[in-house]
């Protein structure tokens, strides 16, 4: 399949545009590798904004560097204390990506004054309460434990009712309810 997809930006505020922003912006792991390899500079940890980390590498790779020059201690063990730092960060590095890609996903898709088009309605229909009486007076044929009664009309429109739907007819149904108990 084209991935030129990725590149298509039909604009708005709508998931779409999330999703290319999202796909230029996450890490791979292949490139966090590669930078993994210049791990005396921290550039992987760069690359995946974590600048504390990043900075401990270049601080544990000048002392190493400074130890070799001037022979206060061993320079073994400063290179040591990195390199096991480095095999630390490649066997994590998969959980940092992952780690830092779901919270660039949480950040895209909770971003703050984003907010649904003012003319969206989910599945909002202006007929509604046409449906609503058609649908209350196809039940009232019905009797329990036999078919339902369908008839033409019905049968042509195949409409299925929305969340919103459901949830006006059953307050319909409960206020009848109650209206009958009331007389």
């Amino acid at each position: 399949m084209s991935q030129s997809w990725k590149k298509l930006d039909l604009g708005g505020d709508g998931l779409q545009t999330i999703n290319l922003q999202f796909n230029r912006l996450q890490k791979k792991l292949s490139s966090a590798i590669i930078y993994w390899c210049f791990f005396p500079l921290g550039l992987h940890q760069i690359y995946l904004r974590q600048y504390r980390k990043a900075t401990l590498y270049l601080l544990l790779s000048s002392i190493t560097i400074a130890f070799l020059y001037f022979p206060l201690l061993d320079w073994r063990i400063a290179a040591g204390v990195l390199g096991v730092l480095s095999l630390w960060d490649l066997v994590n590095l998969p959980n940092d990506v992952t780690h830092f890609n779901k919270a660039l996903k949480i950040e895209l898709y909770l971003q703050k004054g984003k907010q649904m088009p003012a003319d969206f309605r989910g599945r909002y229909t202006d007929d509604s309460e046409d449906n609503l009486k058609n649908y209350m007076s196809e039940k009232e044929q019905e009797r329990a434990g036999h078919q339902p009664v369908t008839n033409k009309q019905s049968r042509s429109k195949q409409h299925i009712m929305s969340f919103a739907e459901q949830e006006a007819l059953l307050k319909e149904m409960q206020t009848r309810k109650k209206k009958n108990q009331d007389n």
